[in-house]
């Protein structure tokens, strides 16, 4: 069983430094941050404020539905931190390039979790729009 985490790590390091060195670019450099800061509380609640205060009673409620995801999402993410407490790239590995400098646990994603979160409860709302939503998270 050893030797299958090995090759996982093995994989999941060489991605990241394929990722981390080949596709680093201007234009991502200007981009991404934007993108990450999107996932975060301020933006996500300006947005579900917005549907709240222009929608009509369905719309009220998908913000409340939301709210409990993101709550939810949020306690999961730092609960599941908490348990595998998995250091952050910059931390283990020399020679990489960094983005955001954060001293939280890398695993799960934030950022990650609370996009979903926000883009499944969109996508149960509009249904048309859920590939715009999933796709964007």
């Amino acid at each position: 069983m050893n030797s299958l985490f090995l090759k996982i790590a093995l994989w999941e390091k060489g991605l990241f430094f394929f990722i981390n060195h080949n596709i680093k670019n201007r234009l991502f450099d200007i981009i991404f941050p934007f993108i990450s800061r999107l996932g975060e509380e301020i933006p996500l609640l300006i947005i579900f404020t917005l549907i709240f205060l222009l929608g009509k009673k369905k719309a009220k409620i998908t913000t409340i539905v939301a709210a409990m995801a993101i709550v939810i999402s949020r306690l999961s993410v730092q609960i599941l931190k908490h348990i595998f407490n998995r250091p952050r790239p910059f931390y283990v590995y020399n020679d990489i390039n960094i983005f955001i400098n954060t001293s939280t646990a890398s695993f799960p994603s934030g950022h990650s979790t609370l996009v979903f979160a926000a883009a499944t409860v969109l996508s149960f709302k509009y249904k048309g729009l859920s590939w715009l939503f999933l796709t964007c998270a």
